[in-house]
């Protein structure tokens, strides 16, 4: 320290005051002015060699001061020792770290993602930028906007330094022991150069306290623009942690506040992360709350804490009421790569972690996996009352590794898949039907463990299969295609339609839908598509649609002229034994009985808001229907006060089924109708519920009415259970729904099929068709009490709930695992043309004999 004469402080006192007057400051300004210019001297007296200060080695001091306030200019620097070294870790590695993670995405792949979007970016771009400025400044600048351009720097490298702050630890014991590392400490050495920088810069300001507000003003803009960015990111992520507690108060409150405000991206992006997700990186925001994990699991803290992302999942659907994987997946670190990066980071970007192959979810949705052709063809008779369509698709897998395609299919009313086929090497093969235990296990050998080229199809639930296939090549595509059976629903015959999905559809994709029935008909739902058109004896029709527009869809063929009391029709039974061989249907008409009273189950999601004032009008006219809206509880309301009702979010409808099933039990109502949108996840414990159903001797009938078209986990165990009944499908709510409830509470007539064989046609009655007559008799022998349905369906070629469908690669697989697969010819198949009559075939025959004897001529 250096000793002040007297005079000099008397001077420096003096000189104080009079500047402070001069530049016409009061209160807290001219404190802080008075405060950095007296630091400023002190400082600079310092490095002098004398060691007392008097009067003159003051003056000389003042001097300079006064000439910059005079120019208002800054004062010569002096040469900075350590430049080089500011210059390099203040300028050069901070700014080739950041382009290299923005090119590569590197840290976004491992631990979290820094550089989310071209803000974030663009401020940690500013650090090397603005201290290179400061650096290389040499011509006088306002003091002010060096203290701004200084205090940006400093706020924005040491937010960056403080997120990189729990990395250190295991970044210097890298670096130690080998030698890597030097990436995630660079924010650290960013920020203590800038500091230095905004030092050496204050001490050059020719008015110090103009730089202090500058430097205060670049400080609070970062703070503000980061809780801009990150702030919405923060509470959702805090308000997830809350929801996901053990604690039932707690996590209740944590999903209200959700419903009234979340960031989706951020919820999207926490079902992709953890546990069962793609990746284990995180973004901004989940950093804060979990990256402290790592160093405290490295010296003694327990283990790493590991997000269950199935829990978020079922959070991202209370808070926005959709599945979340009926959204695109989120930016993960492939997109951030900014300029289509390449190296070590892309490598991360490209694999994906994909916990649920060969299981029963659909689970995450997968980037890089795309459906980019679709095609259905169908053939519906209106003799029979019978549709069967085929479904092909094509999937194309962009990414570095094998993946696997899965989707939940909704199938006609009554309908079961009767045919499955996989491209292998261009060629189909089709596949072995048997028990749901033998068809998973091979599937999961010869996926799972070999990686080889299997697809299975299972039910999931009423009229939902599960399909999967795997492996789709890497840079490659996998080709198959499924069948299906169904009677007609009245006049109606749906078409199936994906209810939930892991892979994406390429943009542009085609789909080509080609129908033809006996009689003409028309197809409603989805994009317009034009009546059909005579084609021969039959009629068709054909169109390519998008297949976004229609891949979820409802869309059905409506049949003119269909007799409400089916003829008696009969079919030669390929699969039936010699003395059974011929099939007859007779149809009779029957009462089906009125019900007293329903109770009726409303879901207050947020997916149900728009119907809301339909549900109520049409639930105003039946006052022998009661309601319950599923609030996560059991709400009484009344249809007039439905619209009333706050749908939001995501409800499980699980406590209200409940409820009404036991009112039914005790024999106040008829039966349930649950009118519902998706119910995404297992949202609470269905096993109450099913052991309510299975005990005591009255079991009520509970009708599954989908308003909103989607997943429902709920419907699907009930299903698997048999305990519930799939009500109609909603093409028109009004209407649809009107006549369902009036169908139930007012009873009507009701078709009763009559099952007869035969040794011989002629023991028969009624008008001979197609084969899959068989297929409908099997389906309902199959789903009943019969202790050979297994067997039944597997002979049949069903997927039933009992039975699935499984190809293989190779005869030796189909053996090894005790199937037998589907003789190609013996699969069903369309007719591409009408049964033509004997006088047409001799017809043609003699015209191709007689074109032939020409060709020899």
């Amino acid at each position: 320290m250096k000793t002040w004469t007297k005079q000099a402080e008397e001077r420096l006192a003096e000189y104080l005051e009079a500047r402070l007057r001069r530049e016409g400051l009061e209160g807290e300004d001219a404190r802080e002015m008075k405060e950095d210019l007296s630091a400023h001297v002190h400082e600079e007296l310092e490095q002098t060699k004398f060691e007392t200060i008097g009067t003159a080695e003051l003056e000389a001091v003042l001097g300079r001061l006064d000439e910059g306030v005079t120019a208002d200019e800054e004062k010569p620097a002096r040469r900075d020792r350590g430049r080089g070294w500011l210059l390099s870790f203040g300028v050069i590695f901070p700014a080739g770290v950041s382009v290299f993670e923005i090119l590569t995405g590197f840290c976004g792949g491992v631990f979290f993602d820094p550089v989310p979007t071209f803000w974030h970016a663009g401020l940690i771009m500013l650090v090397p930028a603005l201290n290179w400025w400061l650096l290389s400044n040499r011509r006088p600048s306002e003091s002010r906007t060096l203290g701004v351009v200084a205090g940006v720097s400093v706020a924005v490298s040491a937010v960056y330094a403080l997120l990189f702050l729990p990395l250190i630890p295991p970044s210097m014991i890298a670096l130690i022991l080998f030698g890597m590392g030097l990436l995630s400490l660079m924010p650290l050495f960013a920020w203590i150069c800038s500091v230095r920088i905004s030092k050496r810069s204050r001490a050059v300001a020719a008015q110090p306290w103009k730089f202090r507000q500058g430097w205060k003003i670049g400080v609070g803009v970062v703070v503000a623009l980061m809780l801009l960015l990150e702030g919405p990111g923060l509470w959702t992520r805090y308000q997830l942690s809350r929801a996901v507690s053990g604690d039932s108060e707690v996590a209740a409150a944590g999903v209200e506040s959700l419903r009234s405000y979340h960031l989706e991206r951020t919820l999207l992006r926490a079902c992709y992360e953890g546990n069962r997700g793609t990746s284990m990186a995180t973004d901004i925001a989940g950093w804060i709350l979990k990256g402290w994990n790592i160093p405290a699991a490295m010296f003694g803290g327990g283990p790493l804490r590991m997000m269950d992302s199935e829990q978020n999942r079922d959070v991202f659907f209370l808070a926005t009421g959709k599945p979340f994987n009926s959204v695109e997946p989120p930016r993960m670190v492939l997109e951030n790569s900014f300029f289509g990066g390449r190296g070590r980071g892309n490598a991360f970007q490209e694999f994906e972690f994909d916990d649920h192959l060969g299981g029963d979810a659909v689970a995450v949705r997968l980037k890089d996996l795309d459906l980019v052709e679709s095609r259905f063809d169908a053939h519906v008779d209106g003799i029979s009352q019978l549709g069967y369509g085929e479904w092909t698709m094509v999937f194309d897998n962009r990414s570095a590794q094998a993946k696997e395609a899965r989707c939940q299919v909704r199938l006609p009313r009554g309908g079961r898949v009767s045919r499955l086929t996989l491209w292998v090497n261009g060629e189909p093969r089709e596949a072995a039907f048997n028990s749901v235990e033998k068809v998973k296990a091979a599937y999961q050998e010869i996926a799972v463990v070999q990686r080889r080229d299997p697809v299975l199809v299972t039910m999931a639930g009423p009229d939902t299969v599960m399909v999967q296939c795997f492996p789709v090549p890497a840079h490659g595509e996998m080709k198959i295609r499924f069948g299906i059976t169904a009677s007609l629903d009245g006049e109606r015959w749906e078409l199936p339609r994906v209810v939930e999905r892991n892979f994406g559809v390429k943009k542009g994709a085609e789909h080509a839908l080609w129908i033809q029935a006996d009689r003409a008909f028309e197809v409603s739902g989805g994009p317009d598509m034009a009546g059909s058109m005579e084609d021969g004896d039959s009629y068709s029709t054909q169109s390519v649609l998008d297949v976004d527009e229609t891949l979820e869809e409802r869309m059905a063929v409506h049949l003119g002229e269909v007799d409400k009391e089916p003829e008696t029709v009969w079919c030669e039974d390929s699969f039936a034994d010699a003395g059974g061989k011929y099939l007859e249907r007779r149809s009779r008409m029957g009462m089906r009985p009125a019900v007293d009273k329903l109770v009726v189950v409303v879901d207050g999601s947020s997916s149900m808001s728009e119907d809301a004032s339909i549900l109520g009008e049409v639930l105003t006219k039946f006052p022998s229907a009661d309601v319950l809206v599923a609030n996560d509880e059991a709400k009484e309301a009344s249809g007039g006060k439905l619209m009333e009702h706050d749908f939001s979010g995501g409800r499980d409808n699980e406590p209200a089924l409940r409820k009404a099933v036991s009112m039914a039990k005790e024999g106040k109502y008829g039966a349930v109708v649950w009118l519902h949108g998706p119910q995404a996840v297992q949202l609470a414990k269905s096993e109450a519920l099913l052991q309510l159903l299975e005990r005591g001797s009255r079991q009520p009938k509970i009708y599954d009415v989908e308003v909103v078209a989607g997943p429902n986990r709920l419907s699907s165990s009930l299903g698997k259970e048999g305990v519930l009944m799939r009500g109609p499908t909603v093409f028109d709510l009004r209407k649809d729904l009107d006549a369902f409830l009036a169908g139930l509470l007012e009873g009507g007539p009701e078709v009763r099929a009559e099952w007869r064989r035969a040794a011989a046609p002629e023991e028969l009655e009624g008008r001979e068709v197609w084969n899959h007559l068989a297929r409908v008799w099997a389906i309902e022998r199959s789903e009943s009490d019969d202790p050979q349905r297994p067997k039944i369906a597997a002979k049949y070629q069903l997927v039933t709930p009992v039975s699935g469908a499984v190809v293989l690669e190779t005869m030796e697989q189909f053996k090894k695992h005790g199937l037998t697969p589907v003789d190609a010819d013996a699969a069903p198949s369309i007719p591409s043309v009408p049964e033509p009559s004997t006088s047409l075939l001799i017809l043609i025959g003699a015209s191709t004999a007689l074109m032939r004897r020409r060709r020899i001529r």
